[in-house]
């Protein structure tokens, strides 16, 4: 069981999140028992104050997040979901994010969540695991002609989403499935 409000865990890491939710908390007309409310509030609160494409703090978030996920009983564990992962996923785009930017950030049990509630949403549609897209997950792979930039995703480990790839101690080249796309299609393949 959760031994204070998710709130307390998930602003913990950035005092200004942590200020706005003790002044919410001490406004007259504050309910504790509505947690999925203060959520709700609590996230659109922090879509508003996203600058460039990026929340300030949010990987800070993420881990109070994940933390906060890891003590929830059930219906706390379900107010994040609904109050925090899927007020993100509807209204970030519109606040000028990247969601794969901000899924990312999160933790297992956040990602889990980020999961279900997407196909929730779009009717029965998998969100697009972005691990299908890493050629390798040893860091000794690395990146050649073209792809996007592995920053995007905030990893380190290198994306490619169109190209070929090469282990750094091989000169043989692999190239990526994409599917649909006949290897001749590839860019980067050398094949007629």
């Amino acid at each position: 069981m959760t031994p204070q409000h998710p709130l307390d865990l998930i602003t913990r890491g950035v005092p200004s999140l942590q200020a706005w939710w003790d002044q919410y908390r001490a406004e007259d007309n504050y309910d504790p028992s509505l947690p999925r409310f203060h959520m709700s509030e609590f996230t659109l609160h922090m879509l508003d104050q996203a600058q460039g494409g990026v929340i300030p703090s949010f990987d800070k978030v993420a881990y109070g997040i994940e933390d906060a996920l890891e003590l929830a009983d059930g219906a706390h564990w379900d107010a994040i979901g609904l109050s925090v992962i899927e007020v993100l996923l509807r209204d970030a785009e519109e606040h000028g994010l990247q969601l794969r930017s901000l899924y990312s950030s999160l933790g297992p049990h956040a990602r889990d969540q980020w999961k279900d509630l997407y196909r929730q949403l779009n009717h029965g549609r998998q969100w697009p695991d972005a691990a299908a897209l890493y050629l390798d997950s040893s860091p000794k792979c690395e990146q050649v002609r073209a792809g996007d930039s592995p920053s995007c995703l905030g990893s380190p480990r290198p994306l490619v989403s169109r190209g070929v790839a090469r282990h750094r101690c091989s000169s043989k080249a692999r190239t990526v499935d994409r599917g649909s796309q006949p290897a001749s299609g590839k860019a980067g393949s050398r094949r007629a």
